[in-house]
């Protein structure tokens, strides 16, 4: 797994104006080095700040913070980042929260050519690899005169804890590699804010599902 960014986002109504370098280390004590490498905070309704490995965006109605070249996601800063800033912020409204985990994968060639069979022929594979019962399940081809071949594909699940739903995009599909990228969501905030630990304080049991269901598709893969 290389080249792995990932980006927590709460959806609500945002007072962009705050988002400076001071607020995220004096007010919310951050333990952030050196100052920003970028900065926008001229334009009213939109904010960024952007660091060697983070950055902040805030508009009205969004928080996003992403981090970039993430060795490891489970041990990232970035969700105790989220929560220490919307704890300065208690009576904001939120609606709803998500997690994004990007990346690529070296994936051996047989695996890649099981992937295609599957999608072509076998979908109701995912199920009995995935073990649940339906599996929303988008694909999209590239036909020629001589071959078809899988362009990307979406798996949409959903889950019982947190009432949260997952999709995962499989794209840019060659001989030995492919890019993931896995959406978390979990809504309802408004009339329940502790559902904000999902991406929180119980942010790595959303990089457990992640590695589960990329581990259920690729079970022989050493990830």
């Amino acid at each position: 797994m290389h080249n792995t960014s990932i980006n927590l986002v709460v959806l609500g109504s945002f007072n962009p104006a705050i988002l400076t370098h001071e607020f995220l280390t004096q007010e919310c004590g951050l333990d952030i080095v050196g100052e920003p490498t970028s900065q926008s905070l001229g334009v009213p309704v939109v904010a960024t700040l952007e660091y060697d490995s983070l950055s902040f965006f805030a508009d009205l109605g969004r928080l996003q913070i992403v981090e970039k070249n993430c060795l490891d996601p489970g041990s990232s800063r970035i969700p105790g980042y989220l929560k220490k800033y919307l704890e300065k912020l208690p009576y904001t409204p939120l609606s709803k929260c998500g997690a994004n985990i990007n990346c690529n994968l070296e994936v051996e060639p047989i695996k890649l050519k099981s992937l295609g069979q599957w999608l072509k022929k076998d979908r109701q594979k995912f199920c009995e690899i995935m073990q649940v019962e339906s599996v929303e399940l988008d694909v999209s081809f590239i036909t020629g005169k001589e071959e078809e071949s899988i362009k990307s594909c979406v798996l949409s699940t959903n889950l019982a804890e947190y009432n949260a739903c997952t999709k995962m995009k499989i794209s840019e599909i060659n001989n030995t590699s492919i890019k993931i990228d896995f959406n978390y969501e979990v809504v309802g905030l408004g009339a329940d804010k502790n559902l904000l630990k999902s991406v929180t304080d119980e942010y790595k049991h959303v990089v457990d599902i992640f590695n589960e269901q990329i581990n259920r598709i690729f079970s022989e893969l050493d990830l």
